[in-house]
């Protein structure tokens, strides 16, 4: 479960090295990493549903996230195969 203590784990080596760093930076990279996170998924897992939503205030704005929605081929046929 993601809580308070998880969160700062995760962050600690960041701030840590980079003590004057500022939360919106942390945001970008963790934002930048989606991407690719996304697709790792698609190419290790053929037949997954993976969605990522962004909103852009204008067409050249940056993308703010929205969602990621993953749902693996592995689980959805066990669904249906019971």
């Amino acid at each position: 479960m993601v809580n308070v203590i998880a969160i700062a784990k995760y962050f600690e080596a960041t701030i840590g090295d980079h003590p004057k760093i500022k939360l919106r930076e942390i945001q970008r990279r963790e934002f930048a990493m989606l991407w690719d996170y996304a697709d790792e998924l698609r190419l290790n897992n053929p037949g997954s549903a993976i969605k990522m939503a962004v909103n852009r205030v204008t067409p050249k704005s940056p993308p703010h996230f929205k969602r990621f929605y993953v749902c693996f081929e592995a689980l959805k046929r066990g669904w249906k195969e019971g």
